[in-house]
This record gives structure tokens, C-alpha cells and sequence, in this order.
């Protein structure tokens, strides 16, 4: 390990043979002060990122040593060469009774926390000595969403969030594309921090989806491709995610502080959520303090051909959400005091039928099409973008720093770097005398990892010393690009920690809802649900009343008779433009 990694990332200021070569020994009390001043400094959030390849070779060699916990692989286009990774925890896919939930993080390359989210993810669901199961961020945060306090004798928190994983496994499917982004994200760790959209192509993954696809220039900050579905990435998740039914999908971006349901392409909230969607966001917001709601209606934008729009309109996923996991600044964070309003206040509007038979014909030209069609080869929030541009100063960072949050586009790339296997599964170069130190780390152990201190120490400093490509690129990068990396990703260790802590808390929170309110029990209890009488609908939110058309508006997307007479079977009535009115208080006026 070079010194200069470890002084950057908090450790001694000068390298041990330099003390060595001084004549007299230092003054003992001006040492033990420095000391206790490296010790309480925050350290730069850096050190505690890891690499693509560090990251999934977690997952490939937990895959290995525990396959009855995890399965890993690669879904590789067969046109392009093209993998996106993909790990799967739990009950096997497709399992009977099982519901599968899919996350998605590393979609934009610049989102570099969102796949440190991801990695502590799969460590606190398939590591039952993983560290992040001991953070006083993620107790913190569960506690904020008022989870009752552990029982006595049952190992806290500790033991409390690991039997919490346990359960879920035991029942349910998750899958984990760390990174969807591969190339792009190299590119970012070779020092272009600012690097949005895909590798070569310089596509926006979010924009690429057939619903509400809209073509755009090239030189647009959201480019959705020449054409839905054009992006092997695109082509790859969505086999994934119409292999087998999802019971929920979380789309995991950076740039903001927030929490999405559909609509993403129209100001509005979509028909046929489940009634408890309302109440889950809400719970989840009370986690990270921050904006939530239908992403159109909220963001103050509207994103066309996005996987959460597609997610809920033709995979049929009850629970399709974005999450928005860190904000430069606190952007996205609720105000002292304010709340975000209840779903009851967002109009409700349907597709409309070309919307809808856009998304069947899209779905059956790629299917005959298959991978040929890789050889095809608005903003963002008014106020981001112009923080992002000034923090850029203008000149040749402006460009390349402006935006913010998922929908923003960066600087473009040439050339398209390939994706070696051997990088994807091989040890990490900086392991070298740690590799037994890691090895053992993975592997259970005796003595529960969270006793073994000096073991957390030597692995804390094998962590600050893999952090060698972001540390390095971050540092050597110009004040504009710096800001890219600021706005999207926290800088220092409590911050990195907060990030983590609260969103593993809600993931968990979302993962447990999903599976209660999932399977033939909670689908009787749905169908229950939507032969409501219509003063009872009247009375509820708008969501529990567009849920009345839930059966028939998830089922059957294609058409808008049947959502419409669920909702008017609930006192609500679906105008000809798609926008839902109804008794007082049943819609707002939105």
C-alpha cells in the first residue's frame, strides 16, 4: 500500500522511515494531540468507495464460498458483448409463493453511491458477520421509522436487523444489479467524474424504455437512444425484469433526496397502485426526511421512456419506485417541520391508448428483433441544474457539470472501453498481503466479527486503500468535475454513513412491506379491497380509490374500460384526458 493513500485517507502525515532519519525524538504531548485530531476527523468518503471491480468481486466470491445465499452472474448481450451484472439472494427466481423484487443502482455512471448502497445491500442481506449490521446509522434510522426497540437478549440491533434479513430470505426473491453501467463507470474512475450517460453511445439508460419514449437530439442532457430499447443494458434488464413476475422494482439514483412512484411522464399519480403504496412511502419518507410522491407531479419535471414508467405499465409490477439516495447540499430534504402531501392531492390520470399500444408494439418488434437492434447503435429541476452550472464556473466544466439527480445528463465519451471478465471476477490488484485478511473476512468465522476489533481496524485500512482510483481521480480533477462528483455523491465519512445507514433501513422497510402485502393472501385481500362499496372509496385517499382499479389497470394496461369502471364503481371518474375527478376530498384538484 502506498503512504500516500494512507495519509490521504487519515492516516500518519509523514511516512515512517522520514521518523526514522530525525535526530531527536518529537515532543510526545504535540504527537498525542495529532493523533486525537486524525482520530475524530472525518474522513474523506473517498476512502470508503470501492471500485467496479472490488464490488463485484464481493458478490462473485460470495457467490462461490455461500451459493446457498447468493447466485451471481452475468447477463451478457450476445450482439454487443455488453454484461450487466446480476446477483440473486433468497428463494430461487420464479419460486412458487416467492415475490421477487428487483434493485437497480449504478444506472447513471457519475451515481457512484448508489452502488456503495447496493454492495452494503448485499452484504447486510447475505453476510451474517457484515459490519453495516452493528452502524449506529442504520439503528438510528429504524428506529426514525419507528421500529420497536430490540427485545433484551437478542443481540440489539445486531441481532434484531439479522434475523430481519433472515425472514426475508427465507420468503421472498432479491435481486441485485450493482452496477448496470459498467464501462461508463471505469470511465468515471479514470478521472471523468462527470460522465452521465452510457460509454460511446452517450445514451441516457432512463430515457431508453418504450412507454413514453420520445425521440430527441443527441446533444440532448437526456438522450433516450435512436430508438427505445436500443441500449443492450436496456435490452438486458428488461428480459430480467419479464422473466418472471416482479411484486416490486427500485430504481436507484443520486442527486437528490427523494422517493418516486409512477407517473414519471405525466404530472400526476398513476391508477391501480395498491392501497398501502400511501402508507409505505410515507413511512419511507419519514426514513430520510425527504421529498416524496408521483416523480412527475413532485420533481417538477417529466421523464419520458423511463424503467419506472415501464416497470408499472407493462411488466405489471405492483410496487415500481425510484429512489434518490443522496443530494449535494441536502437537496431533496423536507424542510423543519414540513410534510409532503398525502397522495390524496395528486389528480389521477390514465394512459392514454397509443401510450399503451406504443409499449405492446415496442415489446413485439424486440422480441423478433432480438439483439439486431443494438445496432442502432426535459432537464433536470430548474434550480439544480443552475447550482451544478455555477458550481462548474463555466468554461470547458460547465457543460459537463450541469445537472443533477438521475434525469441529468453529463459530458460524452469517445470510444467504448470492452469489458474484461478476468477484471470482473479477479482479485482486486491492491489486496496483494490482505487477500487471506479478506478472504477470511468473507468466511464465517468463530468469533462474530463485530468482537474482533483489530480485524475491523486492519479491514478499514484495506477499504481506504482500495479507494486508490476514486481518491486519486477525485483529487486530480479540476474544481468543476469535483463538483460533479460533490452533488452526486456525499465527500466524507458521515456523510457516506448517513447515506447507507438510511437507506438499507429503508430497503429493509420496503422489502418486508412488499412481502406481507404479496401472494395469494394479499392478492384475496386486494380483490377484497376493490369490491369496496363506493361511499367507502369516496371517503379514502385517491391512491386506495384508483386502487379499486387495481386488478384491472395492472392486469390489463392495454386498456383504459376496465380501470374506468373500477374507479367509477369508487366514486371516481377518469375524464377523457386521463385525469381523475370525483367526490370532495376523494381527488385533489391537482
Amino acid at each position: 500500500m502506498r503512504w500516500g493513500r494512507l495519509q490521504a485517507c487519515g492516516g500518519s502525515r509523514a511516512p515512517p522511515w522520514r521518523a526514522a532519519r530525525r535526530a531527536r525524538p518529537a515532543p510526545l504531548l504535540p504527537l498525542l494531540l495529532l493523533a486525537l485530531a486524525l482520530a475524530h476527523a472525518p474522513r474523506p468518503a473517498a476512502c470508503l468507495y470501492h471500485t467496479a471491480s472490488e464490488t463485484l468481486h464481493w458478490f462473485a466470491h460470495k457467490a462461490r464460498s455461500h451459493p446457498e445465499r447468493l447466485n451471481y452472474t452475468l447477463l451478457t448481450d450476445s450482439f454487443s458483448g455488453t454484461a450487466v451484472p446480476l446477483a440473486t439472494l433468497g428463494r430461487p427466481a420464479g419460486a412458487p409463493g416467492a415475490p421477487r423484487v428487483l434493485f437497480v443502482f449504478g444506472e447513471h455512471c457519475r451515481e457512484v453511491i448508489t452502488s456503495e448502497v447496493g454492495l452494503w445491500l448485499g452484504r447486510l442481506l447475505a453476510d451474517e458477520n457484515a459490519t453495516v449490521r452493528d452502524w449506529p446509522e442504520l439503528h438510528a434510522a429504524l428506529e426514525r421509522a419507528g421500529e420497536p426497540p430490540p427485545p433484551p437478549g437478542g443481540g440489539g440491533w445486531r441481532g434484531a436487523v439479522g434475523a430481519w434479513a433472515g425472514k426475508l430470505l427465507s420468503a421472498m426473491t432479491v435481486q441485485i444489479v450493482p452496477i448496470e453501467s459498467l464501462e461508463g463507470r471505469r470511465q468515471v474512475e479514470a478521472g471523468d467524474l462527470c460522465l452521465r450517460r452510457t460509454a460511446g453511445s452517450e445514451v441516457d439508460l432512463n430515457r431508453n424504455w418504450p412507454f413514453a419514449w420520445q425521440h430527441g437530439s443527441p446533444s440532448s442532457d437526456t438522450y433516450g437512444g435512436p430508438s427505445p430499447l436500443s441500449e443492450p443494458q436496456t435490452r438486458l434488464l428488461r428480459a430480467e425484469m419479464d422473466a418472471a413476475p416482479l411484486a416490486g422494482y427500485v430504481n436507484v439514483h443520486s442527486g437528490e433526496w427523494a422517493l418516486y412512484t409512477p407517473w414519471d411522464s405525466k404530472p400526476a399519480y398513476a391508477p391501480g397502485l395498491p392501497a398501502d403504496l400511501p402508507k409505505l412511502v410515507e413511512r419511507v419518507a419519514a426514513v430520510c426526511g425527504c421529498t416524496a410522491g408521483p416523480a412527475g407531479a413532485v420533481s417538477g419535471y417529466l421523464a419520458f421512456g423511463s424503467s419506472m414508467d415501464y416497470a408499472y405499465m407493462h411488466s405489471k409490477v405492483p410496487y415500481p419506485l425510484t429512489v434518490e439516495v443522496f443530494g449535494g447540499d441536502g437537496h431533496g430534504k423536507l424542510p423543519a417541520g414540513s410534510k409532503n402531501a398525502p397522495m390524496s392531492e395528486f389528480p389521477l390520470v390514465m394512459p392514454t391508448e397509443e401510450e399503451a399500444a406504443s409499449v405492446a408494439a415496442s415489446a413485439r418488434r424486440h422480441a423478433a428483433a432480438g439483439a439486431a437492434a443494438g445496432a442502432a447503435g426535459l432537464g433536470r429541476r430548474g434550480a439544480l441544474l443552475r447550482r451544478a452550472r455555477r458550481a462548474a464556473g463555466g468554461g470547458a466544466g460547465a457543460a459537463a457539470a450541469a445537472g443533477g439527480g438521475r434525469r441529468l445528463a453529463g459530458a460524452g465519451q469517445e470510444g467504448r472501453q470492452s469489458l474484461a471478465l478476468s477484471a470482473v471476477f479477479a482479485a482486486p490488484a491492491w489486496q496483494g498481503a490482505g487477500d487471506q485478511s479478506q478472504q477470511q473476512q468473507q468466511q464465517p468465522q468463530q468469533q462474530p466479527q463485530h468482537q474482533a476489533k483489530p480485524a475491523q481496524q486492519r479491514r478499514a485500512l484495506l477499504d481506504a486503500a482500495a479507494a486508490d482510483a476514486l481518491l486519486s481521480a477525485y483529487e486530480a480533477a479540476p474544481d468543476g468535475a469535483r463538483r460533479c462528483f460533490e452533488i452526486f455523491n456525499p465527500r466524507d465519512e458521515a456523510a457516506y454513513r448517513k447515506v447507507v445507514g438510511d437507506w438499507l433501513a429503508a430497503f429493509l422497510i420496503i422489502l418486508r412491506h412488499i412481502s406481507e402485502h404479496s401472494g395469494p393472501q394479499a392478492a384475496g385481500a386486494a380483490a377484497a379491497g376493490a369490491a369496496a362499496s363506493g361511499a367507502e372509496a369516496a371517503a379514502a385517499a385517491a391512491p386506495q380509490a384508483g386502487a379499486g382499479a387495481a386488478a384491472a389497470a395492472v392486469a390489463a394496461p392495454a386498456g383504459a374500460a376496465a380501470p374506468q369502471a373500477a374507479a367509477s364503481s369508487a366514486g371516481v371518474q377518469l375524464s377523457s384526458s386521463g385525469a381523475a375527478s370525483g367526490p370532495a376530498g376523494a381527488v385533489g384538484a391537482g
